[in-house]
């Protein structure tokens, strides 16, 4: 043991001298669970919906209760009060907004006197999702508002209910265990590939075998140093990628252990294959054009995909 120490030891002082790569090791995968988690997929909140009333009635007073009570509950919309139109449509080229509804000065007057009443919408159609964001939810809040105020004893129309089984997952939180694993696999290419080849062309491998150290014991050190940085930085990506993608409980002792097992695991099977597959290499382009090729696959993995995989 103490020879397969000494293998581990020196790979660990190793990674250590060599902050730059420790920092990217780990660094890159939040960058990208956050960018990618945020940027493909999720509900969106808090949009800023701008609301010019324009005709002080008891009919508008309703509809911007109803602004305030979608605002209050899905937190989809923040509704602002706006006196001049032309104050709010400036702010919202500006992006102070995300749209503008405007409930014009007849608007009472048609709905008492059922003459197609209308309100408007003005949105900022360079951002199609949040133009639809805005446009569903508005939608939705008057049709509701259009309902009547006493329905009939007896129900004309039918109607479905959609009821899912499955809790909805933020993109984010569906995003962190993949990262955790690139995490994981990076520290693998690094243990147990490209350093393992390198060191077969500097000549150092020749040098192992000229010492009392046994096959085993070297490729035991080597797996289990390699273990122990993947498991560093996949324990690192996952407690600050449970609190970015607001995982519940996510400092609860046993939730932890069990994650500590299953990324230890996780990470002697992939070293174990990893120097399975790279022992016998000797020309150290071949690593490397194995780790591009699966990183071209890594990235074309799309939120299409991910509902046609779950689908």
């Amino acid at each position: 043991m103490g020879r397969t120490w000494a293998i581990i030891e020196r790979e660990l002082r190793r990674f250590r001298r060599s902050p730059v790569l420790i920092a990217i090791s780990m660094v890159m995968p939040i960058v990208q669970l956050v960018v990618l988690g945020y940027a493909f997929g999720g509900n969106v909140k808090h949009l800023k919906l701008a609301i010019v009333d324009q005709d002080h009635g008891v009919p508008a007073v309703r509809v911007r209760e109803l602004a305030s009570a979608a605002s209050s509950g899905a937190h989809t919309i923040d509704t602002i009060d706006y006196v001049d139109q032309g104050q709010a449509v400036a702010d919202l080229r500006n992006g102070r907004v995300n749209g503008v509804l405007t409930i014009p000065p007849e608007f009472s007057r048609r709905v008492l006197a059922r003459n197609e009443p209308r309100v408007a919408l003005i949105e900022d159609n360079t951002d199609g999702f949040v133009s639809v964001a805005l446009a569903g939810t508005l939608g939705g809040m008057l049709a509701a508002y259009s309902q009547p105020a006493k329905a009939p004893r007896i129900g004309g129309q039918a109607s479905l209910d959609v009821v899912e089984i499955y809790p909805y997952v933020p993109y984010v939180q569906y995003l962190l265990p993949g990262s955790v694993v690139m995490s994981i696999f990076m520290m693998v290419m690094i243990g147990g590939g490209i350093i393992f080849i390198d060191d077969k062309a500097r000549g150092l491998h020749e040098g192992y075998l000229v010492t009392p150290i046994k096959k085993l014991e070297l490729v035991a050190g080597f797996n289990i140093s390699g273990t122990i940085k993947a498991v560093l930085a996949g324990m690192f990506l996952l407690i600050i990628g449970s609190v970015i993608a607001g995982i519940p409980n996510a400092f609860d002792a046993v939730r932890l252990f069990r994650l500590f097992v299953v990324v230890v695991v996780t990470a002697f099977a992939l070293i174990s294959l990893m120097f399975l597959l790279m022992v016998r290499v000797s020309d150290p382009m071949l690593p490397r054009a194995v780790f591009g090729t699966r990183s071209s696959a890594c990235c074309s993995r799309t939120p299409a995909s991910r509902r046609s995989a779950t689908t």
